[in-house]
């Protein structure tokens, strides 16, 4: 069985590869989250989560990643928290044994937009925007490096600024790699 999602699709997946192996036990679950690797840049995952919203995030779920907080927000919502071991945890929150490949932009746009926007909030300059993009994609290499130690995960991350690629990618269209339609003429 292949688990395949975008976005918050893709957390929603890693929060159910447990309860989809209890009810197949015999299949083989490998994973593919596209664009759902959130980092917590300049507050911006936290703020999304605060306390109250947590706490019923927490109340209305069963899943123990939701229940488990070590950031500030539920551990369920990220990617990276699911992945990391966690040595207060009598559970793992992710099946270790499970392959998962993992999609993202180095510069995701919706990641970033909350930190681009808040500086058009600030009359920032231009120095101020580039210095945020970088710091941006030095916080995501950074969650990248302590995570992707796993041996059960691969990654492909493209240093642009896509949000989802499975779906909503020009490698769909003509002539392009995930279309089925591609010919080639080797008369030119």
């Amino acid at each position: 069985v292949l688990l395949v999602g975008s976005s918050a699709g893709g957390i929603g997946v890693l929060n159910h590869v447990h309860y989809l192996q209890s009810v197949l036990p015999a299949a083989r679950v490998a994973v593919i989250i596209d664009s759902s690797w959130f980092i917590d840049f300049e507050n911006n995952l936290g703020d999304r989560f605060n306390q109250e919203e947590a706490k019923q995030l927490s109340q209305y779920t069963l899943l123990p990643a939701c229940q488990h907080d070590p950031q500030g927000y539920p551990c369920c919502v990220s990617a990276k928290c699911m992945l990391e071991p966690s040595s207060d945890l009598d559970h793992i929150l992710f099946p270790h044994d499970t392959p998962l490949f993992i999609i993202f932009s180095l510069y995701d746009i919706y990641l970033l937009s909350e930190s681009i926007r808040q500086l058009s909030d600030e009359d920032a300059g231009l120095f101020d925007y580039i210095r945020t993009v970088f710091l941006y994609g030095g916080a995501m290499n950074e969650s990248v490096q302590e995570t992707f130690a796993i041996n059960h995960i691969s990654l492909f991350m493209p240093c642009c600024t896509q949000h989802v690629f499975l779906t909503t990618t020009s490698l769909w269209d003509p002539g392009q790699l995930f279309n089925r339609s591609i010919s080639h003429d080797y008369s030119k």
